[in-house]
């Protein structure tokens, strides 16, 4: 991976957790050369997941909708978050293009937020469970 995509996605994902019932946190991830990412069945047949698991696509923008809204009640904590939240979707829109956001599996949901590279590899961040 080219290292500014790398520096600027690590930076972007260090120490964020996606929240859901189990807070995890993200994990970079990349796949050199000409696989077609934006098919979920290819994507998901280089995961632990498997090609099996029921796939969604979602929008960028929907991955993120709950994630960067602010709420009234919201404390320094989950302000600083939602701040994190926007940079990393910065991040990907910046670096990325073809973005793609899948959720694959039932009960324990694999999620992954990829896109293609300037150079042509396919790259993103996903929440590492």
């Amino acid at each position: 991976m080219p290292q500014e995509v790398e520096t600027v996605l690590r930076e972007a994902v260090k120490d964020l957790l996606y929240m859901s019932e189990s807070d995890e946190p993200f994990e970079v991830v990349f796949w050199r050369g000409t696989a077609d990412c934006s098919d979920p069945r290819d994507l998901l047949g280089r995961t632990k997941a498997g090609t099996t698991a029921p796939i969604e696509a979602v929008s960028l923008d929907d991955f993120f909708k709950d994630l960067i809204k602010k709420e009234k009640w919201h404390g320094q904590e989950e302000k600083a978050y939602i701040q994190r939240y926007r940079k990393l979707k910065a991040t990907v829109t910046e670096h990325l293009s073809n973005i793609q956001v899948f959720r694959a599996g039932t009960i324990q949901v694999d999620i992954f937020v990829v896109g293609k590279t300037r150079q042509g590899d396919w790259a993103g961040s996903r929440p590492w469970a």
